[in-house]
């Protein structure tokens, strides 16, 4: 199962908010899908709601999986994203910066879909990148 674990959190990523596949959702998540990165409501509806509002803020929307760790019914990724900030993001109006950020993803599989999903990205380095926070700089 690691395996075919692997592919489905891949396609997740890649997929459908790299390519914007918005039909692929029924098949990698399943029905009662619970997304832990926010508090939306669970299920593939709201799922498809926050990649359409990520990927109309970010329309060139890349994703590259990094590093695949699997082990049951878990998968964790460590990826890097990018893309240009040409709509509005979370109140942010679009600002024309090319922004690239980093996270991490972990999956709960069942049934051969995702039904959890827990992330963590660079929140801050985005936000600065995007003009909306200023850069207190990295050390």
């Amino acid at each position: 199962m690691s395996v075919e674990n692997k592919e489905l959190a891949r396609r997740y990523v890649e997929e459908v908010f790299s390519d914007g596949n918005l039909a692929a959702i029924e098949d990698i998540i399943h029905p009662n899908f619970i997304n832990h990165l926010g508090s939306p409501p669970p299920g593939p509806g709201p799922f498809r709601e926050r990649v359409e509002r990520v990927r109309a803020a970010f329309p060139d929307l890349e994703y590259q999986v990094l590093d695949t760790i699997a082990e049951d019914d878990k998968v964790a990724i460590r990826v890097v994203a990018q893309g240009t900030h040409l709509g509005e993001f979370r109140g942010i109006p679009a600002s024309g910066k090319f922004a690239t950020w980093s996270g991490m993803e972990i999956f709960r599989m069942a049934e051969g879909k995702v039904i959890e999903h827990w992330g963590a990205h660079d929140e801050l380095g985005r936000f600065q990148q995007i003009g909306a926070l200023p850069d207190i700089g990295r050390r």
